[in-house]
């Protein structure tokens, strides 16, 4: 028996009927996955994470506070870069990433470049100095591995203080954000003791040009329980996202 036409019509239609479109990766995805294949893998899908290295010690001389964690990559997804998060995480952690970090570094890959997007330190763990440590652990593997620092806009103002701290100087005025009656700054990452400053917030920051003076403040911040699990051309790979050319 003969179909009727409208049904003829629309079988024929289904079949010509272009298929649903996938979604779109990146021009970037993938290409992180190169420059991570000789570090150290633990996890799978949301919890893979590569280790760069271990730090332990304490946030002052007499070594008060003792802190044992290691610091993982976390690939992070954005549709315009590739993003990834550094993770501080304790040694006996089962996972990267939630609770069991004591907090992590937001950062952006770029042509021999690293760039801060933001910072977190965990809810419990705020007001002790761990802002300084991670910004500098940050600073002291992009020097190890020879890979040049740069800043998004900063509209935190403990980040922005902290990265004052370190030598970084405002590109623009941006604004200012004034101290609270008690003498400190809160934010979503940290709270920093400073009575008589002002955060400059809604700019991006300079690096410091005295390499020198920055090494003695990043000494101090981290002093000497980093440890790297990666070879500076690895970590190079690793912090900007990019396959470097091989050096014999």
């Amino acid at each position: 028996m003969a179909l009727p036409l409208a049904l003829t019509l629309a079988v024929l239609l289904a079949a010509v009927r272009s298929p649903t479109p996938t979604a779109r990766r990146p021009p970037h995805a993938g290409r992180e996955m190169g420059c991570l294949l000789n570090l150290a893998k633990s996890g799978r899908g949301r919890d893979a994470s590569w280790l760069l290295g271990s730090y332990h010690g304490g946030l002052d001389d007499e070594g008060s506070d003792e802190l044992e964690f290691e610091i993982r990559l976390r690939l992070d997804a954005s549709p315009t870069e590739p993003c990834y998060i550094l993770s501080c995480v304790p040694t006996d952690a089962t996972k990267p990433r939630g609770p069991q970090s004591l907090g992590h570094v937001l950062l952006a890959g770029g042509d021999g470049s690293s760039t801060l997007r933001g910072m977190c330190v965990r809810e419990d763990q705020r007001g002790k100095g761990y802002s300084r440590l991670l910004l500098g652990i940050w600073l002291r593997m992009c020097h190890e591995a020879g890979v040049e620092t740069k800043t998004k806009p900063m509209n935190k103002p403990l980040i922005s203080l902290t990265l004052n701290h370190f030598g970084f100087i405002p590109r623009t005025a941006g604004w200012a954000q004034p101290m609270s009656r008690q003498g400190s700054v809160e934010s979503g990452a940290d709270v920093l003791p400073a009575p008589s400053r002002r955060a400059v917030l809604g700019t991006d920051f300079l690096a410091p040009t005295d390499s020198a003076a920055l090494d003695v403040l990043v000494h101090a911040a981290v002093g000497g329980g980093l440890r790297l699990a990666a070879s500076p051309a690895d970590l190079a790979r690793a912090l900007t996202l990019r396959a470097l050319p091989d050096v014999n």
